[in-house]
């Protein structure tokens, strides 16, 4: 079986509050089924305990979320160049993610995740 590990936490959004630590996927390929099992190791994470983590081995910090923009604007949750922008004081912290498409429906993907048709098969 395939693994697909994944950096989703609860602590995220509403969305992700009841994101499985282990799930079996099921993906619709050109000649029937593939399984995936989908693990989120950092499921029970905090923000901070992340960070802390990080910081605590001296992982490298990406520029942008210690850069300080204009009228408070600043970055906090990255994604891919297309669909990662500053947010201002008062947003949530993943409102600068999607931004062009906000308004239209709760399930984004920015095409980091290929169609299934896409993946490659399985060895």
């Amino acid at each position: 079986m395939d693994v697909w590990v994944t950096g989703l936490r609860w602590d995220q959004s509403p969305g992700r509050a009841k994101t499985p630590r282990l799930q079996v996927v099921d993906i619709e390929e050109e000649g029937g089924k593939r399984s995936i099992l989908k693990v989120a190791p950092l499921v029970d994470w905090t923000e901070e305990r992340a960070r802390a983590y990080l910081k605590e081995r001296g992982a490298p910090v990406h520029p942008l979320l210690e850069k300080k923009l204009p009228g408070g604007y600043f970055y906090e949750s990255l994604g891919c160049v297309l669909c990662t922008t500053p947010i201002g004081p008062h947003e949530s912290r993943r409102a600068g993610r999607w931004r062009w498409f906000n308004h239209e429906s709760a399930n984004k993907e920015c095409g980091l995740h290929l169609p299934s048709k896409s993946l490659p098969p399985a060895p």
